[in-house]
């Protein structure tokens, strides 16, 4: 009696061992067959064309796009938000082929969207290439705008001589999780 015990007990566990063995063979089947559901977060991101700025920079200037007399923006002021980096795409076209030199656009910074930066800009600096057009892209890490509310461009320099003027065709910045305007 106590073999036959035995037997059967060896035999249970056998069977118990095959069925655990095949639930967890027929589970990943299943899993592979059909996929494991995919859970993910995803960053909006916001597109924000900048608009009423000058179409031709001229030569050896630099574009206030300031109220010169308040220090305060114009136009295209864009809310920050805290551990977002942003990037910027321009594109521009020289009037002819010696506009050779640098291009840039400086960013303000406010912390409060009444006292803006006056110097120390973070800079989108290019150059031209001549009558040809050229696209333009700069990442600025999230490092470099944290605890700022809010950004703008302050002012547009073309370093090229007198008579070697820029086309601005325009300028794109891709923000995460921002919103143009702010948040309410």
């Amino acid at each position: 009696m106590n073999c036959i015990k035995i037997i059967w007990a060896e035999i249970a566990g056998k069977i118990s061992g095959f069925l655990r063995k095949a639930a967890t063979g027929i589970a990943l089947a299943v899993l592979l067959a059909f996929g494991q559901p995919a859970f993910s977060q995803v960053t909006p991101t916001t597109v924000f064309v900048l608009t009423n700025l000058p179409a031709v920079i001229p030569g050896n200037t630099t574009t206030n796009l300031f109220v010169a007399s308040q220090q305060i923006p114009t136009t295209n002021v864009i809310s920050l938000r805290q551990g977002q980096g942003l990037a910027t795409a321009m594109t521009y076209t020289g009037t002819n082929a010696a506009t050779t030199l640098g291009f840039s656009i400086n960013w303000a910074v406010s912390l409060d969207g009444t006292n803006w930066q006056t110097t120390g800009f973070l800079q989108s600096t290019n150059t031209a290439n001549g009558t040809n057009s050229c696209t333009v892209f700069t990442n600025y890490a999230s490092t470099l705008l944290n605890n700022a509310l809010y950004i703008t461009p302050y002012s547009i320099q073309n370093a090229n001589a007198a008579t070697n003027n820029i086309g601005l065709n325009n300028v794109t910045v891709s923000f995460g999780n921002i919103v143009p305007g702010g948040y309410p």
